[in-house]
Protein backbone atom coordinates (compact mmCIF):
# COMPACT_ATOMS: atom_id res chain seq x y z
CA UNK A 1 0.00 0.00 0.00
CA UNK A 2 2.77 2.38 0.90
CA UNK A 3 4.59 1.59 -2.39
CA UNK A 4 1.54 2.55 -4.43
CA UNK A 5 1.57 6.07 -2.93
CA UNK A 6 5.29 6.62 -3.45
CA UNK A 7 5.40 5.41 -7.06
CA UNK A 8 3.31 8.28 -8.54
CA UNK A 9 5.34 10.86 -6.58
CA UNK A 10 8.62 9.36 -7.79
CA UNK A 11 7.37 9.34 -11.39
CA UNK A 12 6.34 13.01 -11.12
CA UNK A 13 9.71 13.97 -9.63
CA UNK A 14 11.52 12.10 -12.40
CA UNK A 15 9.46 13.86 -15.07
CA UNK A 16 10.27 17.27 -13.59
CA UNK A 17 13.95 16.47 -13.24
CA UNK A 18 14.20 15.27 -16.84
CA UNK A 19 12.83 18.55 -18.16
CA UNK A 20 9.32 17.42 -19.06
CA UNK A 21 7.28 20.52 -19.84
CA UNK A 22 10.36 22.80 -19.81
CA UNK A 23 11.09 25.68 -22.15
CA UNK A 24 14.01 24.03 -23.92
CA UNK A 25 17.76 24.06 -23.59
CA UNK A 26 19.47 27.27 -22.46
CA UNK A 27 21.32 29.20 -25.16
CA UNK A 28 24.94 28.20 -25.71
CA UNK A 29 27.58 30.57 -24.37
CA UNK A 30 30.42 31.10 -26.86
CA UNK A 31 33.94 30.14 -25.79
CA UNK A 32 36.55 32.68 -24.73
CA UNK A 33 38.62 32.09 -27.87
CA UNK A 34 41.49 34.47 -27.06
CA UNK A 35 42.42 33.07 -23.64
CA UNK A 36 40.64 35.76 -21.64
CA UNK A 37 37.65 35.99 -19.33
CA UNK A 38 34.23 36.04 -20.99
CA UNK A 39 31.57 38.35 -19.55
CA UNK A 40 28.04 38.80 -20.92
CA UNK A 41 26.86 42.27 -21.87
CA UNK A 42 23.49 43.29 -20.40
CA UNK A 43 20.32 43.13 -22.52
CA UNK A 44 21.71 40.11 -24.43
CA UNK A 45 23.83 42.54 -26.45
CA UNK A 46 26.74 40.09 -26.80
CA UNK A 47 29.92 39.27 -24.91
CA UNK A 48 33.08 41.01 -23.78
CA UNK A 49 36.24 38.93 -23.49
CA UNK A 50 39.01 40.69 -21.60
CA UNK A 51 42.65 39.88 -20.90
CA UNK A 52 46.08 41.38 -20.30
CA UNK A 53 48.43 41.09 -23.27
CA UNK A 54 52.18 41.27 -22.48
CA UNK A 55 54.40 43.74 -24.27
CA UNK A 56 58.18 43.85 -23.73
CA UNK A 57 59.65 46.92 -22.09
CA UNK A 58 63.18 48.09 -21.43
CA UNK A 59 65.51 46.07 -19.24
CA UNK A 60 65.41 47.15 -15.63
CA UNK A 61 68.64 48.41 -14.08
CA UNK A 62 68.46 46.06 -11.10
CA UNK A 63 67.50 42.76 -12.74
CA UNK A 64 69.07 43.21 -16.21
CA UNK A 65 66.08 41.35 -17.60
CA UNK A 66 62.92 42.29 -19.42
CA UNK A 67 60.16 43.64 -17.22
CA UNK A 68 56.89 43.14 -19.07
CA UNK A 69 54.01 45.53 -19.02
CA UNK A 70 50.54 44.63 -20.22
CA UNK A 71 47.94 46.17 -22.48
CA UNK A 72 44.32 45.67 -21.53
CA UNK A 73 42.64 43.95 -24.48
CA UNK A 74 38.88 43.59 -25.02
CA UNK A 75 37.18 41.51 -27.70
CA UNK A 76 33.50 42.15 -28.40
CA UNK A 77 31.26 39.59 -30.05
CA UNK A 78 27.58 38.88 -30.61
CA UNK A 79 25.58 36.34 -28.56
CA UNK A 80 26.61 33.42 -30.76
CA UNK A 81 30.30 34.36 -30.83
CA UNK A 82 30.14 34.35 -34.62
CA UNK A 83 30.36 38.06 -35.49
CA UNK A 84 30.91 41.49 -33.91
CA UNK A 85 27.96 42.91 -31.99
CA UNK A 86 25.32 44.83 -33.91
CA UNK A 87 25.21 47.79 -33.47
CA UNK A 88 28.99 48.13 -33.45
CA UNK A 89 30.82 49.51 -30.41
CA UNK A 90 31.34 53.26 -30.54
CA UNK A 91 33.56 53.45 -27.43
CA UNK A 92 35.28 51.14 -24.97
CA UNK A 93 37.06 52.24 -21.80
CA UNK A 94 38.58 50.53 -18.77
CA UNK A 95 38.82 51.84 -15.23
CA UNK A 96 41.40 49.98 -13.16
CA UNK A 97 40.69 49.01 -9.55
CA UNK A 98 42.94 51.92 -8.46
CA UNK A 99 40.58 54.38 -10.23
CA UNK A 100 42.83 55.18 -13.20
CA UNK A 101 40.82 55.31 -16.45
CA UNK A 102 41.99 54.27 -19.93
CA UNK A 103 40.40 54.54 -23.36
CA UNK A 104 40.67 51.46 -25.56
CA UNK A 105 41.10 51.96 -29.30
CA UNK A 106 40.18 49.57 -32.12
CA UNK A 107 43.19 47.45 -33.09
CA UNK A 108 42.55 44.50 -35.42
CA UNK A 109 43.78 41.16 -34.17
CA UNK A 110 46.85 39.75 -35.84
CA UNK A 111 44.91 36.59 -36.68
CA UNK A 112 42.20 38.69 -38.40
CA UNK A 113 39.46 36.94 -36.43
CA UNK A 114 36.18 37.92 -38.16
CA UNK A 115 34.02 36.88 -35.19
CA UNK A 116 34.92 39.76 -32.87
CA UNK A 117 36.22 43.32 -32.66
CA UNK A 118 39.48 43.91 -30.75
CA UNK A 119 40.18 46.99 -28.63
CA UNK A 120 43.39 47.72 -26.67
CA UNK A 121 44.82 50.41 -24.46
CA UNK A 122 47.34 52.61 -26.28
CA UNK A 123 49.73 52.69 -23.34
CA UNK A 124 50.40 49.74 -21.05
CA UNK A 125 48.35 50.38 -17.91
CA UNK A 126 49.20 47.15 -16.07
CA UNK A 127 52.35 45.67 -14.60
CA UNK A 128 50.81 42.25 -13.99
CA UNK A 129 48.25 39.99 -15.68
CA UNK A 130 45.38 40.76 -13.29
CA UNK A 131 42.68 42.75 -15.06
CA UNK A 132 40.67 44.19 -12.18
CA UNK A 133 38.28 47.10 -12.54
CA UNK A 134 35.42 47.77 -14.93
CA UNK A 135 34.75 48.25 -18.62
CA UNK A 136 32.36 50.80 -20.09
CA UNK A 137 31.09 49.73 -23.50
CA UNK A 138 28.88 51.86 -25.73
CA UNK A 139 27.12 50.08 -28.61
CA UNK A 140 25.65 52.30 -31.29
CA UNK A 141 24.04 55.54 -30.18
CA UNK A 142 21.82 54.26 -27.38
CA UNK A 143 23.14 51.34 -25.33
CA UNK A 144 25.88 51.86 -22.77
CA UNK A 145 27.00 49.05 -20.47
CA UNK A 146 29.31 48.64 -17.49
CA UNK A 147 30.99 45.23 -17.03
CA UNK A 148 33.00 44.36 -13.92
CA UNK A 149 36.39 42.78 -14.53
CA UNK A 150 37.80 40.49 -11.88
CA UNK A 151 41.17 38.75 -11.81
CA UNK A 152 41.11 35.04 -12.62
Amino acid sequence: MRFSKILPLAAAALALASGCGGVGAPPQTPAATHGGVLAPLPKSAGYLEYLAEPIPSAKTATTKSWSPNYHVVAYLTNNQGSAPPNPAPTSVSFTAANGKAFTLSPHPATDQDPSSLRFTTDQPPLTDRDVAGSFDVKLGAADSFNVSARPR
